[in-house]
């Protein structure tokens, strides 16, 4: 028994699509599973610009795969699955699935769908009225109250996890509350370049995380070299103006005086000095008494040594009550003992009444000093 013949439009279109895919750079593969048509024209329709896009039977493209000569486009074969379309273009292949992936919109969700993300119903009064769907939020597991004549959702909720399938009564509660957590439009599973092929998750990057990564791998690149001292245009800036900044703060620790560092010596010395003042204010006090002490010794001469005078004075008194008391002493140490020679008195005795005298004889030479000075 001989096998069926193939249909003479299957020959011509597998023929048709292994030329198709040999010239391009970039070939990919694009589910379109639970995509509405009218959403998948209008996709083709704005993504035209810098692709084309080819439809088919699965078995055709596997064949017409099989029958060109590019390398690597048969590892494409088993991400077949489900509705597919070959795209074909120039674009490098990140920004050929960011392109796709920006033309996705939201739909509602429905019961069997896989979620894309974490869905999270979030607290706050809502629209609608007590009743019927009140219980449909809380077979969604739910905690709801009636808030101002409305129903609320009492706290925030995860309803569902990214990856987890959405059952009907969290479907139907999404849909009370108008939740689409859906993504609905073209999924670019598989691209081939130049004989390698990547999948969709290694083509999904965040583009603002790049950014930042970049930013930050510049900013320690930078921090490196400004503390190795490495001279280049972004660093020598910065190390100019700390070159300078160092030098400055050199001098004025060291009291150097330039048109740079003068005021700032200047406030140091004053901080010093008040800090010096503050520590030590009694021995301050003293000398500047001192100091006062010794300038008015010098502008008034006569006011010293009156000064002088009575201090003596007060001295020659202390003594000459002294002496009286001894000669009291003596008067009755004489009636109890024989009286003594004249000539036996003590040296002592002697000196003793003779430097009475000579104070004295001090004494009236300050006093005429006064009186000269007065004059």
């Amino acid at each position: 028994m001989g096998s069926a013949a193939i249909a003479d439009w299957k020959v011509k279109e597998v023929k048709d699509l292994s030329q198709v895919i040999s010239s391009p750079s970039i070939v990919g593969i694009i589910n379109l599973e639970n995509l509405p048509a009218k959403q998948l024209q209008k996709m083709r329709a704005s993504l035209r610009s810098g692709m084309k896009m080819r439809m088919a039977k699965k078995t055709l493209f596997e064949r017409a795969i099989t029958e060109s000569k590019k390398e690597g486009l048969k590892e494409l074969i088993p991400h077949f699955k489900g509705p597919c379309v070959i795209v074909m273009t120039e674009m490098n292949p990140f920004k050929l699935y960011a392109t796709i992936n920006k033309n996705k919109s939201s739909a509602p969700a429905k019961a069997g769908a896989i979620a894309p993300e974490d869905v999270k119903v979030k607290a706050g009064k809502t629209d609608m009225i007590p009743g019927p769907d009140l219980s449909v939020l809380k077979q969604a597991g739910l905690e709801t109250k009636i808030q101002e004549g409305k129903i609320a959702v009492a706290k925030d909720k995860v309803v569902v996890r990214a990856g987890e399938v959405i059952s009907d009564k969290v479907a139907a509660a999404l849909t009370k509350l108008k939740i689409e957590p859906l993504k609905v439009g073209m999924n670019l599973v598989a691209v081939c370049e130049g004989g390698s092929v990547f999948t969709g998750s290694v083509l999904k990057i965040d583009e603002e995380e790049y950014a930042g990564n970049f930013a930050t791998a510049y900013s320690s690149a930078f921090n490196l070299a400004f503390n190795a001292g490495i001279h280049n245009k972004d660093t020598l800036p910065l190390m100019m103006s700390k070159a300078f900044s160092d030098a400055r703060a050199l001098a004025i620790e060291a009291n150097i005086l330039t048109k740079e560092t003068i005021t700032q010596v200047i406030q140091k010395a004053g901080r010093q000095s008040a800090a010096l003042a503050a520590v030590i204010p009694e021995q301050v006090e003293a000398a500047g008494q001192k100091q006062s002490a010794e300038a008015v010794d010098k502008e008034h001469p006569a006011e010293s040594v009156e000064t002088d005078l009575k201090a003596e004075a007060a001295e020659t008194e202390t003594d000459s009550k002294k002496e009286e008391s001894s000669a009291e002493e003596a008067k009755s140490g004489d009636s109890a003992e024989p009286k003594s020679d004249d000539s036996a008195e003590p040296k002592a005795d002697k000196a003793a009444r003779a430097e009475p005298a000579e104070k004295f004889s001090d004494k009236e030479s300050k006093k005429e000093t006064l009186a000269d000075s007065k004059k």
